[in-house]
């Protein structure tokens, strides 16, 4: 995923950025409940929905792995922020024909320089059901990997 970025966080400010692997998936999950009458007649009630995010991490440092483990043993809220860079945004709707860029939203810019625009934000939790990043990457002891299982709340 070229010109996205990953960051995980209690806030913007102390987010850690993550580089997930091509295993990446992001789906959005219902609360319902279905209700069908002795006529046939099918009643639907929405509760809810949620994201359910997964994906491998590779070549964590071990401080950030730390702390990623010390979120999932505490059960913290954290926020997932999924950013895209300028360049990428502006090919984005170009390919798409969907909404307008203006010169004076981008001006800012110096060509050749990038800025990350967040476009989506989710309130996870860890819920792997054991420590997400606990093995080590071969040969090295100071970097690790796991996978990691997020979901809205």
């Amino acid at each position: 995923m070229s010109g996205v970025t990953f960051k995980l966080g209690i806030s913007s400010v102390d987010a850690i950025t993550i580089r997930p692997e091509y295993d990446y998936s992001s789906i959005k999950k219902r609360i319902e409940s279905k209700h069908r009458t002795r006529s046939g007649r099918m009643f639907k009630y929405r509760w809810s929905n949620y994201a359910k995010i997964g994906f491998t991490l590779d070549y964590i440092a071990g401080g950030n792995a730390s702390v990623i483990n010390s979120w999932w043993n505490s059960d913290t809220e954290l926020l997932f922020f999924k950013e895209t860079t300028v360049a990428e945004e502006e090919t984005l709707l170009a390919e798409t024909g969907s909404g307008m860029v203006f010169e004076d939203e981008v001006d800012f810019l110096i060509e050749g320089e990038t800025s990350l625009i967040p476009t989506e934000v989710f309130s996870v939790m860890i819920v792997n059901e054991a420590e997400p990043l606990k093995q080590h990457v071969k040969p090295y002891d100071f970097y690790f990997t796991g996978k990691i299982l997020l979901e809205g709340y």
